[in-house]
């Protein structure tokens, strides 16, 4: 699971469950639990996902990071200005949450085994 979050959350936009196959296979793991968990960056969550990324690009960026402004005068200036901010956050935010789904899911799953060997 922990892949597929983070392949889904990397800004490798038309990639993501390509990109999430190809390393399922080469590190042997589940394709079906790789590609669902690639589906994170499903339209509800789009804007989430993108507020997410250029915070945590911020945090990296220091003294060189825009400000969050919310504004409809978006140009291709401000664009170009904010792009390395949110590449970098998205990669951050994919890491961490690949992290946390790993740690997460394996919890569970731990626990849920372990039910099941007491009953």
């Amino acid at each position: 699971m922990g892949l597929g979050v983070f392949v889904g959350i990397a800004p490798i936009w038309g990639f993501q469950i390509l990109t999430g196959l190809f390393l399922a296979f080469i590190f042997r793991l589940n394709r079906a639990i790789v590609l669902i968990s690639c589906n994170i960056s499903l339209p509800p969550f789009i804007p989430i996902i993108i507020y997410l990324s250029y915070v945590f690009g911020a945090v990296w960026m220091g003294d060189h990071a825009l400000p969050v402004t919310f504004s409809f005068d978006i140009s291709l200036e401000t664009i170009k200005l904010s792009l390395k901010q949110y590449v970098v956050g998205a990669l951050m935010l994919a890491t961490v949450a690949g992290m946390a789904s790993t740690l997460i899911s394996y919890a569970v799953l731990f626990l849920w085994s372990k039910k099941q060997l007491v009953e």
